[in-house]
C-alpha cells in the first residue's frame, strides 16, 4: 500500500476506536483483488466516517463480515 492508501489509513486511524477497528476502502479494495470470493465474508461495510483533520468523509469497513 502506497500513496493515497497510506493517507486514508492514517485518517481512518484518527477516528477509529480500538474495538472495533476500521479499515479504509483503499485497503478493502486491495485485499478484494487478492481474493475476490472471500473478501466480502471477511469485512462488513460500515458506511462513512468523518476525519477530524481533513473534515472529509471516508468509507470504512469493519473486520468480521
Amino acid at each position: 500500500m502506497v500513496g493515497d492508501g497510506i493517507n486514508d489509513a492514517q485518517r481512518v486511524m484518527s477516528f477509529a476506536g480500538i474495538d472495533p477497528g476500521y479499515i479504509p476502502a483503499a485497503y478493502y479494495d486491495f485485499v478484494s483483488r487478492l481474493s475476490p470470493t472471500s473478501t466480502p465474508s471477511l469485512f462488513r461495510y460500515r458506511g462513512f466516517a468523518k476525519s477530524r483533520q481533513a473534515r472529509r468523509e471516508h468509507p470504512v469497513y469493519e473486520p468480521g463480515g
